[in-house]
């Protein structure tokens, strides 16, 4: 579980974010600041902003909507710069966009770009091998959007994925997820 007070979401607008923060906020006291300059969503912990160079104020960003990547390297040079202090916290892009591009090098320790956006199949009965192989996920992992649909077919569910996420379902589907074998990948993160 991720132990933030306040977090930065880019994408939060969209089906998967709405209904990550929906989550966050019925089951957390997190402040979410979310970058957009549409207003979807209405709550006292919900705050927006048009900057994107605001992320740097957060020391978790959940980047759920591609944007240039020249986007994101300008808004995250300012942590690069002389003027940033080098005993500021670490960083952290937590990004569950599909596919997945790198925006920052494996070697900047201020920041560490995170791909959460796939599940890891530990089953021996249920998926083995290379699934994504075009989208570019490692053996014996699958990317949650996938993963759904497979489940779905296996449990004979035949509506299609078109509309907003009941979140009502969404732990029924995890524990199916769990039950075949599927887990979110670990991450490392320093608090």
């Amino acid at each position: 579980a991720l132990q933030a007070t306040e977090i930065f979401f880019v994408g939060a607008n969209g089906k998967i974010g709405k209904a990550v923060c929906e989550l966050l906020l019925a089951q957390t006291d997190i402040k979410i600041c979310i970058y957009s300059s549409h207003q979807a969503l209405k709550h006292p912990r919900v705050s927006y902003t048009q900057n994107l160079t605001d992320l740097t104020n957060f020391k978790f960003v959940i980047i759920g909507k591609t944007l240039a990547p020249g986007a994101y390297q300008k808004a995250l040079s300012l942590l690069s710069s002389t003027s940033a202090s080098p005993t500021s916290t670490t960083h952290y892009l937590l990004d569950y966009t599909v596919p997945f591009f790198p925006l920052v090098k494996n070697d900047n320790e201020r920041v560490k770009h995170i791909q959460i956006g796939v599940l890891k199949v530990s089953s021996t009965k249920f998926l083995r091998g290379h699934y994504d192989v075009c989208m570019g996920t490692a053996q014996n992992h699958i990317y949650p959007c996938h993963a759904g649909c497979l489940l779905n077919l296996q449990s004979g569910k035949e509506e299609d994925e078109v509309g907003e996420i009941d979140i009502n379902e969404v732990d029924s589907l995890w524990q199916r997820a769990l039950s075949n074998g599927l887990d979110n990948i670990a991450v490392d993160i320093v608090y």
